[in-house]
């Protein structure tokens, strides 16, 4: 059996994410479809709207995915680099033949030529983004500028989420001894940055919006989607602020100076802005500035809130594994099959004793903190079947 892979969230899934696995399994020829999808947290530094096993049996019930396994949280949780290095690192040990993902980009744009550009140019390109001129410019305009200058004859924008995370795709790839093949599709309807719910096609921020303020998002959804959100318990960032304010008022400057990616003087920032903010928006108003995106200082704020340290994310990540949400008869033969040659283990229900889930199993309890609703997340927990 072959198989195609789409990295993803899937928060929550819906008709633009129905459209990218059908064109995906049309485009591969493959007889299975694998989606990798963040957990209960995303990449942005988002709490996902409603918990992953309902959102991997969002997925299956559409009938466009086969198998969906976790991207776990040391690899979900990060910028567009770490999060595509994760995705491409799990696809490759499940097997998979080539990658589908959706690009902004209108211009067609030779992916794999780039990935190989890109690795064996680092060094160079690493040294032009250390000695740009412009002290100031930001991260997208360095690199649109270098890039231009070394590689004219692509058309590469660095101010699209989609577009940098295929390029992250491509990039990490490449890195690969047996690269997978780049299928690259356009993206249709409402693009990243949309907010609002205007016919089939919306973005998944779009969505999340219209459902705070009750709106409705029935023509932009499967219908499994709008029935499992009927019934699961829905959350966000306000649901866990309470627990982050305790855990910043209450651990020293010095610690939190450990947590991952603290820098320059924030956990400062974070301490007194805290005992200021109303809620999560507001205090991620506080404490936001030029040099930090909101993604980058909520993925800031999920690691204080997880406790984590550098070390226990780079720890996580030497030890990953394959962690099955969900599959289908398809999805069930394939990884039947392919098993035995999968080059990370294959978790199917974690036990206290599974090394490589520890972190996830953490930052899972946290995520459960937000609504006595939700259920056990990790352990004891079977993958869903459709």
């Amino acid at each position: 059996m072959q198989a195609t892979g789409l990295i993803t969230e899937y928060n929550p899934f819906h008709n633009g994410h129905l459209y990218h696995a059908k064109v995906a399994r049309k485009l591969s020829g493959c007889d299975c479809v694998i989606a990798v999808m963040s957990g209960n947290f995303t990449q942005r530094g988002e709490v996902a709207l409603v918990d992953k096993w309902s959102r991997a049996t969002m997925a299956l019930q559409s009938g466009a995915v086969d198998l969906i396994v976790e991207l776990p949280p040391q690899w979900s949780v990060q910028s567009a680099d770490y999060f595509a290095k994760g995705g491409v690192q799990l696809l490759s040990s499940l097997q998979c033949s080539s990658i589908v993902f959706g690009t902004d980009v209108k211009e067609r744009v030779d992916y794999e030529t780039f990935g190989r550009f890109a690795v064996e140019q680092e060094e160079v390109i690493n040294q032009k983004v250390r000695d740009f001129p412009q002290k100031s410019a930001s991260f997208p305009e360095k690199m649109t500028s270098i890039y231009q200058a070394l590689l004219p004859e692509f058309t590469l924008d660095f101010s699209s989420p989609n577009h940098i995370l295929a390029m992250g795709y491509a990039r990490e790839n490449a890195k690969l001894a047996q690269p997978m093949k780049l299928q690259p599709i356009q993206r249709v309807g409402a693009s990243f940055h949309d907010t609002l719910v205007n016919g089939k096609i919306a973005s998944a921020t779009a969505i999340r919006l219209a459902l705070a303020e009750s709106g409705d998002i029935s023509k932009a959804v499967p219908p499994a989607t709008l029935q499992l959100l009927q019934e699961a318990t829905m959350v966000s960032w306000e649901n866990l602020f309470p627990f982050l304010r305790y855990k910043l008022l209450s651990t020293s400057a010095e610690e939190l100076h450990a947590i991952y990616q603290m820098s320059e003087g924030l956990e400062y920032r974070l301490k007194e802005k805290i005992e200021q903010a109303q809620n999560f928006e507001d205090f991620l108003a506080k404490i936001a500035t030029k040099r930090y995106t909101a993604g980058r200082l909520k993925r800031l704020l999920c690691y204080c809130l997880w406790n984590a340290t550098e070390e226990e994310i780079r720890l996580a990540q030497s030890k990953t594994s394959l962690h099955v949400l969900g599959m289908n008869e398809i999805g069930q033969r394939y990884l039947k099959e392919k098993k035995e040659s999968m080059t990370l283990p294959v978790i199917s229900k974690i036990s206290k004793r599974e090394e490589t889930t520890k972190f996830m199993v953490r930052v899972d309890s946290i995520f459960q903190l937000a609504n006595p609703k939700i259920k056990e997340q990790s352990r004891g927990r079977f993958p869903v079947k459709v």
